[in-house]
């Protein structure tokens, strides 16, 4: 994973137009809550155990400490995402 990704990761609250493409070898799993909004394209992804099929304008929201994975996708996909503190699931 690039050093700015991993920096960006590292921050409480952040914003970020991605492919997940750096997600495909290993996958991501952050102490976040992440919502992820798909602009473009459609892409299998691995969430937790479960394998979901993300299209133009789906949204997914998760929970802090699932991890996530492309698997495949369309060479056109994008997503937002979006990552917000924990804590607010409990506020």
């Amino acid at each position: 994973m690039e050093e700015n990704i991993r920096s960006l990761l590292a921050q409480e609250c952040f914003y970020f137009r991605t492919s997940l493409n750096w997600t495909v070898e290993s996958g991501v799993t952050l102490d976040k809550c992440l919502l992820v909004m798909v602009e473009r394209g459609k892409a299998s992804v691995f969430v937790g155990e479960n394998e979901y099929t993300l299209e133009r304008n789906q949204i997914l929201f998760m929970r802090p400490e699932l991890p996530l994975k492309k698997l495949r996708s369309t060479t056109e996909f994008s997503v937002s995402l979006m990552a917000l503190p924990p804590s607010m699931l409990r506020d």
